[in-house]
């Protein structure tokens, strides 16, 4: 089975509650929900997400940000909401302003690399 295949087919479903056609989470989204929070709570932190913003560059931002720690994700949840753009910076640039990751990439491959780190 692939990556996330058992929760792509439950979101396909609609067991989690919302339209299978508009939502699925990309595989990388998924897999760091389970390395982050589990198997048994990967079900429950996808349909959070989902609820929290339709953009997966949002949702990637949410996840590397609460980095496993509940309280952080629901917090960065909420802030999607309030002000997404908050939610980017905090996952993509340091304290510097410099950016370091593009989250409208798969998070393996969000690295910006030194050439293209002063520009967003």
């Amino acid at each position: 089975m692939q990556p996330g295949g058992a929760l792509r087919s439950v979101v396909r479903k609609g067991v989690l509650g919302h339209n299978p056609a508009m939502v699925e989470l990309p595989p990388d989204i998924i897999e760091r929900l389970r390395t982050d929070f589990g198997e048994r709570d990967v079900e429950l932190r996808a349909a959070d997400l989902i609820a929290a913003h339709s953009s997966d560059r949002i949702r990637r931002c949410i996840v590397v940000v609460a980095n496993g720690n509940w309280k952080r994700f629901d917090e960065m949840c909420t802030l999607a909401a309030i002000d997404w753009r908050d939610v980017i910076t905090a996952a993509e640039y340091d304290r510097h302003d410099r950016r370091l990751f593009d989250f409208n990439q798969p998070i393996p491959d969000a690295a910006v690399s030194n050439d293209d780190a002063g520009t967003s």
